[in-house]
């Protein structure tokens, strides 16, 4: 499986990622995200939850929106690789987009790693944000944190 994998993210292959978690269809990157591996968050998907105040498209405005209902704020250096590093008191997310529309989004581990649920596929760490980039997801749009309390 990892050969599939890393020909649909290719910068993958010299990133050292690994496969932590068996593939799954009952919850995606942004359940994932959120700590929640029991339930889908998806605006397509009649079947599962999304919040009622957030509109049901996939405009990455939209996602920073959702995310913000749940203590999520932009970083101040919400588009800059420095942004990656692990910060005291924080929990940091990445979101991806590609011409505007959201594609995926990771988080980071507090070893500062970073988590992938790769769709209905396995979910991975990586060593970085970009090793996801050039690929079906696009590229960083941003950077998000809450405090490590809210997590």
């Amino acid at each position: 499986m990892p050969r599939a994998l890393e020909e649909i993210f290719p910068k993958l292959a010299d990133s050292g990622y690994e496969i932590t978690q068996e593939p799954s269809s009952v919850y995606n990157c942004i359940s994932w995200a959120l700590g929640l591996s029991n339930q889908k968050w998806d605006c397509y998907d009649p079947d599962a939850y999304w919040p009622p105040s957030i509109p049901r498209n996939d405009r990455i405005e939209t996602i920073i929106q959702l995310f913000a209902l749940e203590d999520y704020s932009l970083c101040d250096n919400h588009r800059m690789e420095q942004g990656y590093r692990m910060e005291q008191g924080y929990r940091k997310i990445v979101l991806y987009a590609f011409v505007g529309q959201f594609t995926h989004v990771a988080k980071q581990l507090e070893d500062g790693r970073w988590t992938s649920k790769l769709g209905n596929r396995e979910v991975i760490t990586h060593p970085s944000p970009d090793d996801l980039t050039e690929s079906i997801y696009g590229f960083v749009h941003c950077i998000m944190r809450r405090p490590s309390s809210s997590a």
